[in-house]
Parts: structure tokens; sequence; C-alpha cells
């Protein structure tokens, strides 16, 4: 019972700490500092969770399963938050012409979405919506 209750907050604080990034990444977005948020985010994701975000975004789709599954904080909740923060980063970077930037971070979102798929047994709409949404960007 113990081993679950602490689980269980660790599971709460990763969904705490990538949902502060991701205010604290929107806040200095919103006030014209967009690369300045990105860095943010690296650098929070790196210190707060230990989390290297070039090394994730450099991951093929085996390495990234292999990482989510290693870690049980990695749960549906915690995977659309990390794909969201992923996702506005990817607007920013295409939003400064860094198209390729872009691609790369689209395809581990649909990585990550791609894993959800295949641990839930959760049909998500607005995953779907996300899903098709990140298709046409990466096509434009």
């Amino acid at each position: 019972m113990e081993r679950r209750d602490y689980l269980e907050k660790q599971i709460e604080e990763l969904g705490r700490v990538l949902a502060k990034i991701l205010g604290e990444f929107w806040g200095l977005k919103n006030n014209g500092q967009a690369g300045r948020g990105i860095e943010h985010a690296r650098q929070s994701l790196n210190e707060e969770l230990d989390i290297d975000l070039d090394h994730l975004l450099a991951c093929d789709k085996e390495k990234l399963s292999e990482i989510f599954s290693e870690k049980t904080t990695w749960n549906e909740t915690n995977l659309d938050k990390l794909a969201e923060l992923f996702f506005e980063i990817a607007v920013t970077y295409k939003e400064q012409g860094d198209f390729h930037r872009t691609r790369i971070i689209c395809n581990r979102i649909l990585d990550i979405y791609e894993y959800i798929k295949l641990v839930s047994n959760v049909y998500s709409l607005s995953r779907y919506q996300k899903t098709r949404e990140i298709e046409v960007m990466m096509m434009e």
C-alpha cells in the first residue's frame, strides 16, 4: 500500500511539474519571448525532471517507447501533457520558420500518441484531432 501511495505521488508530481513548465512556456511566449520559453522549457525539463529534451527528440520510436515503459510515472495524462508541451514548441519553431525542427518534434508527438494508443484502452477524440492538426502542420 505504501509503495502504491508513493508511486501515485510521483505520478502526480510529474503531472504538476509538466503543467508548470507548460504554463511558464505559454507566459513567456505570450510576452513575445518564445525563444526564451523554449530554452526555459528545455532547462526546466532537465533540472526538475532529469529529462533531456534533445535526447527525447533524437530517439526513434522504439527507444522512446522503451523510455516511457521503464518509468511508471509516464501515465497517459502525463504523456498527453508532454505531447502538449512538444506541440507548443513545434508551433513556435514553425512560426520562426524552422520547419526542420518542427517536423522532428511533430514526429515525436505522433510517436507519443502511438505509444499511448498501445498502452491505453481509452480512445481520445482530442488526441485524434491533435494528430490530424499535427499531420497538416507537417505538410505545410
